[in-house]
């Protein structure tokens, strides 16, 4: 859900097993407003609206751009569908949804695998693949980095903001 700035919204994204974006469910906790999108090859099928009124429907083709929610700490599920390898990158817009509508918005992104590392966690040494990213939102920059684990999940993400930065280290289990 979101918060702060924005009015909360609930977010259902269902990925593959190839960390692809199949679908998703948006909806505003009071149910005033709730959307399905669906991938379908290369196409976003999209369908949703206020409640009692009826539903919009649209389609956009991606392509290869990545899709998913409007949330920069949940990037890592759709890093490995990209298949990079370390020294990789690619220039490209990455679409998200969620923060301000269900309506898909893209901003222009730059991403990088940097090369494998090991990593102090939890007591021991893990292998992580290691992802640098820069968006151009509005004119302003924020770069990612995030550290994923064998398993694909996350280990460590970090955002610098024109207005500060963030770090989140997930907890050993």
């Amino acid at each position: 859900t979101g918060g702060g700035f924005a009015e909360p919204v609930e977010i259902t994204a269902n990925y593959g097993s190839d960390r692809r974006f199949r679908s998703a469910t948006w909806r505003r906790p009071d149910g005033s407003e709730t959307a399905v999108m669906e991938l379908d090859g290369e196409t976003l099928r999209l369908r949703g609206g206020k409640a009692g009124a009826a539903p919009k429907e649209s389609e956009m083709m991606l392509g290869k751009a990545s899709i998913g929610p409007s949330l920069f700490s949940a990037d890592w599920l759709g890093l490995p569908s990209l298949n990079l390898q370390p020294g990789d990158s690619i220039q490209d817009t990455d679409f998200g949804f969620g923060a301000e509508s269900w309506t898909p918005q893209g901003v222009p992104r730059t991403l990088r695998r940097d090369a494998d590392t090991e990593v102090e966690w939890g007591g021991r040494k893990v292998q992580v693949s290691v992802y640098s990213g820069e968006y151009d939102i509005d004119g302003q920059k924020m770069k990612t980095r995030t550290w994923v684990g064998p398993d694909g999940l996350p280990i460590k993400s970090a955002f610098s903001m024109p207005f500060g930065k963030f770090e989140a280290l997930l907890v050993a289990r």
